[in-house]
């Protein structure tokens, strides 16, 4: 279950605005690779833990690759990973905010 964690915080966009509630969720532990590979073993998986580690190991290699060749992966179920310059950045922390 997802903890949550409530903050008053006012738009530092626009100060003119009073304070506004916010939600955050709590994270209860950092799971490392060889933890977050030991618990997917540990679901009756066939894979050993050095087979688990190493197609992780691949995967991040080539959503690496696919990202500086300019391409944008989706794993569905997992995310959608891309780029976005810090002005990108900044436009969708504006429409999160409003």
């Amino acid at each position: 279950m997802i903890e949550y964690s409530v903050y008053m915080t006012t738009n530092h966009l626009s100060k003119d605005e009073g304070a506004k509630a916010y939600a955050a969720a709590q994270i209860r532990e950092k799971l490392g690779t060889d933890k977050f590979v030991a618990h997917v073993a540990r679901h009756n998986s066939v894979f050993s833990k050095g087979t688990i580690k190493g197609v992780l190991a691949d995967v991040a290699c080539c959503v690496r690759e696919q990202l500086l060749n300019g391409n944008k992966v989706q794993l569905e179920g997992l995310g959608t990973f891309g780029l976005l310059s810090l002005a990108q950045r900044r436009v969708v922390w504006c429409r999160l905010l409003r």
